[in-house]
């Protein structure tokens, strides 16, 4: 049988979140029998280009920076797709998704797409870009929504037919996160410059829908009591953001400048978790959560906001402890308890280590990818 040719098309290229790392967690661990991959961007060469390029699979950039360059984008797209021939164009994102299904209307290609987010865009912006991620999903033969929760934004707002909507939970490479040695990442994040002392971790991007405004004031309850405690906080901004600015702001005015660590994006930051004594993620909206998953992975208690994805990725008071969201009180004292109960830490890290490896392998990921394409294809 011929390895299926797959094309990727992500809109970003400057910077390496969720949906980046989903795609590069394919590319790395692609089995080269079953799948023949070409990697793009809709963006001009950057950081994720780079990163791409390491998985030694063929990529692109199609440079495309501002709305107005969008059509000529999606004519490259276009040539590019005539000329690779591939079996199926696979877009992860908005301006992907857009331009993607252009170029697979345009070549007659089959169209695929990751739906990362939930109603993420319909709520935080205008009615056209909801109509144009419409317009994509419709044209799709299958999308792969990250959680249930997205897969019934798509069937009931957006009108994609519930046959068409694949529910596949993002992956964590368990086998490896699982190994690391929670001693020897505890002794990296002291030589990054952070003291003795409880780590509280998180890692994700700087936007005001992570929520770290609200877990930085749950961390000031957290140091009234355990004086002891620091905070890591692992990303940069979103392209053109500042929210990092806003909270290295909201950090000194709290007092707590000594005792929060901005590390900014690590391209080894999943090694650095198992050095957390609790691992936090208080974002206000969740398609998934992959930084979630690769902490369960480590064996690290964790504590999530009640929303999205992470509602079925968390089994409260099983595999971890869920929160209302934008709740900086009830957040302080979930983190509380873990770091006063090590028995409780100890068991509800085993528990969601389980769950991930059950669950949330990024192998069980890539043979669900695998079966979704033949299936559409068929």
């Amino acid at each position: 049988m011929q390895p299926l040719k797959v094309l990727h098309l992500i809109t970003d290229s400057a910077g390496i979140s969720g949906a980046e790392r989903v795609l590069l967690g394919l590319a790395e661990r692609a089995d080269r029998s079953r799948w023949s991959l070409t990697l793009g961007t809709v963006r001009a060469p950057g950081p994720l280009t780079r990163a791409l390029e390491a998985t030694g699979w063929p990529t692109f950039a199609l440079g495309v920076e501002h709305w107005s360059q969008v059509p000529a984008g999606a004519l490259r797209l276009v040539g590019l797709v005539q000329a690779l021939a591939p079996d199926v164009i696979h877009t992860h994102l908005s301006a992907s998704a857009a331009i993607g299904a252009f170029a697979a209307r345009a070549t007659g290609t089959p169209l695929v797409q990751t739906r990362h987010y939930t109603d993420q865009v319909s709520r935080n912006h205008s009615g056209g870009r909801l109509a144009l991620d419409r317009w994509a999903a419709r044209r799709c033969r299958g999308i792969a929504a990250v959680s249930e929760a997205g897969a019934r934004h798509l069937v009931e707002v957006e009108g994609v037919p519930r046959e068409r909507v694949e529910v596949i939970d993002n992956g964590a490479d368990w086998d490896r996160l699982s190994a690391i040695d929670p001693a020897g990442a505890r002794e990296h994040l002291r030589e990054l410059g952070v003291g003795d002392g409880p780590l509280v971790g998180c890692a994700a991007s700087f936007h005001p829908v992570k929520g770290h405004r609200h877990l930085v004031a749950a961390f000031a309850r957290v140091h009234a009591r355990c004086p002891a405690a620091r905070l890591v906080l692992l990303g940069s901004n979103i392209v053109g953001g500042r929210e990092e600015q806003a909270v290295r702001e909201q950090v000194a005015g709290l007092g707590l400048a000594a005792q929060v660590h901005f590390l900014g994006h690590r391209g080894d930051a999943s090694d650095l978790m198992p050095g957390f004594a609790v691992y936090a993620q208080p974002s206000l909206e969740e398609g998934f959560g992959l930084a979630v998953v690769e902490a369960m992975s480590s064996r690290r208690p964790v504590v999530v906001s009640d929303v999205g994805g992470m509602r079925l990725t968390v089994e409260h008071e099983v595999s971890g402890l869920r929160v209302p969201v934008a709740d900086p009180e009830a957040l302080g004292a979930a983190i509380l308890r873990l770091l006063d109960d090590p028995a409780l830490a100890a068991r509800l890290g085993a528990a969601g280590s389980a769950r991930a490896r059950e669950r949330y392998s990024l192998r069980r990921v890539l043979d669900d990818y695998d079966r979704f394409y033949r299936r559409v294809l068929a």
